[in-house]
């Protein structure tokens, strides 16, 4: 059994998955004739709108988490304050992520450039 705890784990795979597509998102949206500075913006904009919706709702969830679950408990539903900050922080782990990815695809494709 690993002494990494579960939620480490769950946010380092949010993190690499976020990283892949990082990396894939540049090239592709070059492949599918973007100029390289345009696709470079677009997917770090998107990478970090994500990343700041995570980290929004997760310190949002810990501020008001006693009123949320409240409320949650008066409609009946089946929602944890732990299970949310959770989800938020996967959710900025993976945009996190996808911006170093973006930024590690962007100096690949300025020095592959460069070399040209």
């Amino acid at each position: 059994m690993s002494r990494v705890p579960a939620t480490v784990r769950l946010l380092a795979r949010a993190a690499t998955l976020g990283l892949a597509v990082g990396v894939l998102a540049v090239p592709a949206l070059v492949l599918v004739g973007w100029s390289a500075d345009r696709a470079s913006a677009v997917a770090f904009s998107l990478a970090a709108l994500v990343f700041g919706f995570g980290l929004a709702a997760w310190a949002t969830t810990l501020l008001l988490g006693t009123t949320l679950s409240a409320m949650a408990e008066t409609v009946d539903a089946d929602w944890t304050v732990a299970g949310t900050r959770q989800a938020m922080a996967v959710l900025a782990a993976l945009g996190g992520g996808a911006m170093v990815g973006t930024a590690l695809a962007t100096a690949v494709l300025d020095a592959a450039a460069a070399l040209t």
